[in-house]
C-alpha cells in the first residue's frame, strides 16, 4: 500500500504530527512519503497512491488560504481513501475539519478520519507564543505523538470520526475565517510588521522562506511586508535574531519546533 501526506507547516507543529503519522503508518506496512505543500512544483499523480493524508495548522479555526487553494487546485480523483489532521493552539478545530472534508469530497476523496491535535502556540501576533522548551510544549509534543498512534489505527480501520463535522461548527469556523481572511488580513494587519535594529544586513531568510512570497528585503535593514501574508508567523518565529516584530511583539516568545527547519523556497 502506497501513501502520501500533503501538509503545510509554518513553524513546525504540523510537520511534527505529519512525521508521527508517517512513522506509525510505515510501521503498519504502508509505503508512505511526506510532501510539504509549499515545496510542491508539480502535483504528483494521485492515482499512484492508495492512501492520501492532508495536514494543516488552524488560523482562526479555519484552513490557511494556501491550503484551501491547494485543495481547490487538485485534480479530481476516484474515491481515494484519505485522512485529515489539523494542529491548533487549543483543543478544538470547531468546524474546520468538516470544511476540509467537504472541500476534498468535491474532488473525489473519501475521508475516513479527521482529527485535531493541540500543540504549542506560535501566535505572537495577538497573544504570546509558547516557549518551545517549556514543560507545556514538551508535554503537548508527547501527547501529540501518543494521539498519532491512535489516529493511525482509526485510519487503518476506515472508521474514524470527523471532529466538528456539523452545520453549527462549520458555521462558526466560516464566521471566524471570514473575519480573518476577508477583513483583518487584507486591510488591518500587514502594516504592523517591521524589523528592528537586530536585522542582519546579509540575511534574507524571511524573504526566502515566506510561503506566499510576501516579503522583500530591499536594503541592508529595510524589509517590505506586502498584503499577501497568510499569518503563518513563520517569518516572526524563525528569524534567527528575532528581528521581525509585529505591533507590540517585542519581548514575546518565539516558537519554532525544536526539529523544524524552515524550507528555503527561493534564492
Amino acid at each position: 500500500m502506497k501513501g502520501i501526506i500533503f501538509y503545510f507547516s509554518g513553524t513546525g507543529n504540523t510537520e511534527f504530527v505529519a512525521k508521527q503519522c508517517l512513522k506509525y503508518l510505515q510501521t503498519s506496512g504502508y509505503d508512505m512519503v511526506l510532501q510539504a505543500i509549499d515545496r510542491i512544483k508539480t502535483i504528483p499523480n494521485l492515482e499512484d497512491y492508495d492512501l492520501i493524508g492532508f495536514g494543516f495548522p488552524l488560523y482562526a479555526w479555519n484552513l490557511p488560504i494556501n491550503v484551501r487553494k491547494f485543495i481547490e487546485d487538485l485534480p479530481n480523483c476516484s474515491s481515494k481513501n484519505s485522512f485529515v489532521f489539523a494542529t491548533a493552539g487549543g483543543p478544538t478545530a470547531l468546524g474546520a475539519l468538516g470544511i476540509a472534508k467537504d472541500l476534498l469530497k468535491k474532488k473525489g476523496f473519501c475521508i475516513n478520519a479527521a482529527e485535531c491535535f493541540e500543540m504549542p502556540s506560535n501566535d505572537n501576533i495577538i497573544f504570546d507564543a509558547d516557549d518551545p522548551k517549556s514543560n507545556r510544549s514538551v508535554k503537548l509534543r508527547w501527547l501529540a505523538n501518543e494521539k498519532a498512534k491512535e489516529f493511525v489505527k482509526t485510519i487503518q480501520t476506515g472508521k474514524g470520526k470527523i471532529s466538528g463535522d456539523n452545520l453549527f461548527m462549520k458555521f462558526l469556523s466560516f464566521v471566524t475565517g471570514f473575519w480573518l481572511n476577508k477583513l483583518y488580513r487584507p486591510y488591518f494587519h500587514y502594516h504592523k510588521f517591521y524589523v528592528d535594529e537586530k536585522c542582519r544586513s546579509n540575511c534574507r531568510l524571511c524573504e526566502q522562506t515566506c510561503p506566499v512570497n510576501n516579503i522583500k528585503k530591499i536594503g541592508p535593514k529595510d524589509v517590505l511586508f506586502d498584503r499577501a501574508c497568510i499569518l503563518c508567523a513563520r517569518c516572526i518565529n524563525c528569524c534567527p535574531v528575532s528581528a521581525i516584530q509585529y505591533g507590540k511583539s517585542k519581548g514575546k516568545h518565539r516558537f519554532k519546533d525544536l526539529d523544524y527547519h524552515p524550507p528555503i523556497l527561493r534564492e
